[in-house]
């Protein structure tokens, strides 16, 4: 198994973060937002489908503990509140030591008040899964809150007046296209991202979905981008581990 042997390399600007969906329990492939089609995940780092396993196998071989974990049955289902197994996996990742960026599927102030999200991760605040923008800006409390705009093929999902509100929002803001997600044709947030650093530059951009090879995740530096989610291509071999050495954020 490839792992990090060569001498240190100068960390880049950028991080990625590697992505784990889980679905009824089970670590998912997500391919282009069309969930009722995610299968369980496969592949030669983790034989099988169990979150936790496949979060070790993660550390074990790239050697860092961020993880960006989304919870499709809160998503899918009505939030925090209705998926108290994937609950039970999300205090079982940090007691062991991981680090999150989660999306727990919020709706409201509600969720974050009644203790429904690990107060030591840093919680997307969806817009695809947020009741309103005033409820989105009243879940946007500290710096472990990001400001999540969700696109389908480049269009707004969420709130009527999203792209405004995140464009005069100063939270950390993460851009993510569903439709792109797993499906291997780049990373078609990069313009916008590009947009919002030039508007602040100390302003935390993230995004994902649709990362090919070293190239796009070049290009998403150059785009400013502060942590690039990433799966597939982390997962199928076609990031190496030269590649991914100065973007991955150490176990701390």
């Amino acid at each position: 198994m490839e792992r990090f042997a060569a001498p240190p390399v100068a960390a880049a600007a950028m991080r990625i973060l590697p992505v784990i969906d889980v679905r009824h329990g089970l670590a998912v492939r997500a391919v282009g937002g069309r969930r009722a089609h995610y299968r369980p995940f496969r592949s030669p780092l983790s034989p099988d489908a169990d979150p936790l396993t496949l979060a070790r196998r993660i550390r074990e071989r790239w050697g860092t503990n961020a993880l960006y974990l989304a919870d499709l049955d809160a998503v899918e289902q009505g939030g925090p509140a209705y998926s108290q197994a994937n609950a039970a996996l999300w205090h079982a990742l940090i007691d062991d030591g991981f680090r999150l960026l989660l999306d727990p599927g919020v709706r409201g102030a509600g969720d974050l008040d009644a203790g429904l999200t690990p107060g030591d991760s840093r919680v997307v605040i969806a817009s695809e899964t947020i009741e309103s923008l005033p409820a989105l800006r009243s879940c946007l409390r500290d710096e472990r809150s990001v400001l999540g705009c969700d696109l389908r093929a480049g269009e707004a999902v969420g709130p009527e007046g999203l792209l405004d509100a995140v464009r005069v929002s100063d939270a950390p803001v993460l851009l993510l296209d569903v439709a792109a997600v797993g499906v291997g044709q780049g990373v078609p947030t990069l313009p916008l991202c590009r947009e919002l650093r030039a508007a602040q530059p100390s302003r935390a951009v993230l995004t994902g979905g649709g990362v090919r090879s070293i190239a796009d995740v070049r290009a998403a530096e150059a785009a400013g981008v502060s942590e690039l989610l990433v799966a597939s291509a982390l997962y199928d071999g076609r990031l190496s581990a030269q590649d991914l050495r100065p973007y991955l954020p150490p176990t701390v």
